[in-house]
């Protein structure tokens, strides 16, 4: 369903149905046909982990990934992203919110 609606919408708002290489650039880049097998698990994890750990837990757990890989890119300018260092409290603030998936489930874990 999301494909035919991101089909209408790309027919409606475009001419062309081309795909474009950005101005002094003689091809895309490899990484940019990721995005549909990354929504593609993005889908199937969170079909996959919601019935086993809960809806809150699942969408925290995903959370903290994005936020760690999106560190991961900053700090090491990953697919040509410009460099900036991870911060203390940056790492702090990953730390808590895996400590509050911690916390949530504490009773199953160690009750």
């Amino acid at each position: 369903m999301g494909t035919v609606a991101l089909l209408v919408l790309v027919v409606i708002t475009r001419s062309s149905l081309r795909i474009t290489v950005p101005a002094a650039e003689t091809h895309n880049p490899w990484w940019m046909w990721l995005g549909g097998l990354l929504g593609a698990l993005y889908v199937t994890g969170v079909a996959f982990l919601s019935p086993l750990i809960g809806a809150a837990a699942t969408v925290i757990v995903i959370q903290v990934g994005i936020i760690a890989g999106s560190l991961v890119v900053d700090h090491f300018g990953v697919l040509s992203a410009p460099r900036k260092p991870v911060q203390p409290l940056q790492v702090i603030g990953l730390v808590i919110m895996v400590a509050g998936v911690l916390i949530m489930y504490a009773p199953e874990l160690f009750g």
